[in-house]
Formats: structure tokens, sequence, C-alpha cells
């Protein structure tokens, strides 16, 4: 997956967040090479491929609205893009230099051995409820016995928190997901990670990760061919060419399911009961946000100052679907 920043001319709540948790996660993988416990990603940067020229125009007017540095991004026409690449691409677009692409379970694997002996970790067990029980959170398994207890209890079990009676509220849905595999082949090289509608990574050990379906409603677990050819289609659409040749019924790949809210923003922060918190609906930009949204968490929880403003807290808060009108996309 990727790890960039998103932004618009409102800068509205997705990509002031967006955009904090992109730099709050550099800075945050950077501690965690320091201390020997590095994140699997590909240097770079990532390319944005406009959509059409009204949204060049538009990318266009966003850095000079904002006197956005180079650093950050870089407006390339469709030849420098294309050098960039290494490969053709479909036209003039964004390059993000330092956005990156990564492996999810490396992000996993460098952040649970940072936390050394403090981390008491209970594999292969099943959360079947929990329960407040004298000033400590209980989490319960299918035959009632506890799996472990303490005053805080965060949930961040995506989509399946809503078996939880206390979450039973929240307005949270899966998503389907399906990338597919594509092997690196000679006469089509790529340099960086490129994105539109979808993205491709470069290869890693011989295979390029071409992304992603979106499937709402659908909860089959099996690779669908149509969901390969579809991640074709948004490989065609960001460098033409470069998948001639592949046979969609030939592809592997993996199904995984988003979590999302209503309003496609993600649920940080307490719940209703005293010691409950929540760090949900990450959705599909779960790389780009789950630092800086587990920080929030983790201030609110010890007190410490907020990393993010009161308004951008409030407007992430579980609360916020309490309201009559709660926000929507």
């Amino acid at each position: 997956g990727l790890i960039r920043p998103v932004l618009s001319l409102d800068w509205n709540t997705h990509s002031r967040f967006t955009t904090a948790g992109f730099l709050y996660t550099l800075r945050h993988h950077g501690s965690l090479a320091r201390r020997g416990h590095s994140v699997l990603s590909g240097e770079g940067g990532v390319l944005q491929v406009a959509r059409d020229v009204a949204r060049f125009e538009k990318q266009q007017r966003i850095v000079e609205e904002f006197a956005l540095p180079p650093d950050l991004l870089r407006t390339l026409d469709v030849e420098q893009a294309s050098g960039l690449a290494g490969a053709p691409v479909a036209g003039p677009g964004w390059w993000f230099p330092h956005a990156a692409w990564a492996d999810p379970g490396s992000m996993c694997r460098a952040n649970l051995a940072a936390c050394g002996p403090d981390l008491n970790a209970a594999y292969g067990v099943t959360a079947r409820k929990i329960e407040q029980y004298e000033n400590e959170w209980q989490v319960l398994d299918a035959n009632g016995q506890v799996i472990a207890r303490a005053p805080v209890l965060v949930l961040a079990n995506a989509h399946a928190v809503t078996s939880f009676a206390p979450a039973q509220w929240l307005p949270l849905r899966p998503v389907r997901g399906q990338i597919s595999l594509v092997p690196e082949r000679a006469g089509h090289p790529l340099r960086i990670a490129v994105c539109r509608e979808g993205y491709v990574t470069p290869a890693h050990d011989g295979t390029h990760y071409l992304g992603a379906s979106f499937n709402e409603g659908m909860p089959d677990t099996e690779e669908r061919v149509e969901d390969h050819q579809a991640n074709l289609q948004r490989l065609e659409k960001m460098l033409p060419g470069f998948g001639s040749g592949l046979d969609a019924a030939a592809l592997r790949g993996r199904v995984a399911f988003r979590t999302m809210a209503l309003d496609r923003l993600p649920v940080l922060g307490g719940m209703d009961q005293t010691g409950l918190y929540a760090c949900l609906g990450l959705g599909s930009r779960g790389m780009t946000w789950s630092a800086l949204a587990a920080e929030l968490v983790a201030s609110q929880i010890t007190g410490d100052p907020l990393p993010l403003e009161r308004d951008l807290v409030a407007a992430l808060a579980p609360q916020r679907f309490r309201q009559p009108s709660a926000n929507q996309d």
C-alpha cells in the first residue's frame, strides 16, 4: 500500500488529517528505524497521475494557493513524469518525493517489536465479549474466560467491533478490496510507485503490487477474476501498455476488508463508558493514518497534550455519530 498525503483546495477534514498523518508517519518510521525496527518500504516517492486536464489544473491551483514547498510535492508534465517513473505515464501529475509504498505486515511487526517487554501478546484466541467490572475492562472468550483485563481498553478490531454491545451503535461497514500480484517482466521497468484511481508499486522480490478493488456489500473472500481485470484497467489508466500481455485469469492476489465509517473518516477517541476508547475506521488510509491515530488515542488516555487541533479531534470522535446531523461525504 501507499503512504501519501491528500490535498484539497478547501483544506477539508480528510486532507488535514491525512496530511498530518503522512508527516507523522514519516517521523514515526524514522524513530522505529533508529531503534533497530525498520519498516519494509520503497524510496523514490509516489507519482499521482492526474485523471484529466481539469484535475491537473486544480492540482496546480492547490500548489499555488498554499505555496506548498517542492520537498512536499512537485508538479510534473507528462514527459517529466514518465522519465521519473521509468515508464510512459498517462498524463501529468504530482510527485510526492517523501511518499512511499510499504508492506503493512512489516509495519505491524516493527511496532510490536518496539514495545519490547511492555507488550504481553495473546495470539490464537478470540474475543467474544467485553464487559466492565469493578473499574476494569475484561475481555472474555467464548467460554466466558477472561483473556485480559485492564482499566483501559482500546477497541481496534475493525468492523468486528460491532459484535461488542458497547460499540454496536457505531456506523461501520466492511468494504472488500482485492490486490493483484503482477510478475516483474523484462522491458517493463518501474522505478517508483504510481497511483491514480488505483496504485502500482515497483517490483519487490520480482512482483509488482497492483490494486485495489473497492466492493461494498460483497462478503466474498475468494479472489475474483473480475477484480483482477478491473485492476489491470486501473493499471492501463496509469501506465499505458505496462500490463500488455497479462491475463487476468492467470493472476493471483489477496483479498482483505477495509472498515469505513459513514463519513469515511476514522473513529478515534473515548467511547461513552469510562476507560473505553476506539481506534477504528481507518479504511483505505490505514497505513497513513494509523501512527497518528494511535498517538491521538494515547494522548487522550494519558492526558498528554493532543497532537491535533481540537476541532479536528472532535470531527474524528465517536460521539459525532450521536449527533442528529452527523458529518457525511
